[in-house]
């Protein structure tokens, strides 16, 4: 009997052969043969078994590197969402400056070292007169750029250890620290 080669797998073309052997063999040779191979498909079936499995595996690996991925991503975002939260809690959203709620904090630690150390504070309040009437008249843009001015300008004036902030409205303080 003739067999065509390449179209089958491997086991089936040596199990067309082993047939083609026992049958010219003996008996024990022919069972021997036959136990053989059909080990050996069993073994390709564990090996089938176990590539899936490894397969899956990978895909598994695959998976959660992609989630860890997307998780370090969000825990970046909810980071800087807090820093920004926390900016904005402690400083005033158009100026930048420090806002009343820092500003008590540091007078607090201010007027603490002043007592440890004999040492003054001194806070200057800051009004700005006409104000309502520049906003009034030129607009809330015209009015907002006026209080940045004048929040670069007191920044540019204090010192390091000193502390300018707006108070609110068109209300600054500078604590200063001797």
């Amino acid at each position: 009997m003739k067999h065509r080669f390449g179209n089958g797998s491997c086991r089936d073309t040596v199990a067309l052969s082993a047939e083609g052997f026992a049958s010219s063999s003996g008996d024990k040779a022919g069972a021997r043969l036959r136990r053989a191979l059909a080990r050996a498909g069993e073994l390709e079936q564990v090996l089938a078994t176990r590539n899936r499995e490894v397969e899956a595996a990978w895909n598994v690996v695959r998976n959660l590197r992609e989630i860890n991925s997307r998780l370090t991503e969000d825990l970046a975002q909810v980071h800087q969402k807090e820093e920004q939260a926390r900016a904005l809690a402690y400083h005033d959203e158009l100026t930048g400056l420090p806002n009343r709620r820092l500003l008590w904090d540091r007078l607090h630690q201010a007027l603490a070292h002043g007592m440890r150390h004999d040492k003054q504070v001194a806070l200057l309040l800051l009004d700005l007169d006409g104000f309502k009437t520049v906003n009034d008249q030129l607009g809330h843009g015209v009015g907002d750029k006026l209080l940045k001015v004048v929040a670069e300008r007191l920044s540019a004036c204090v010192r390091g250890a000193d502390t300018a902030c707006r108070y609110g409205g068109d209300e600054f303080v500078i604590m200063s620290r001797s």
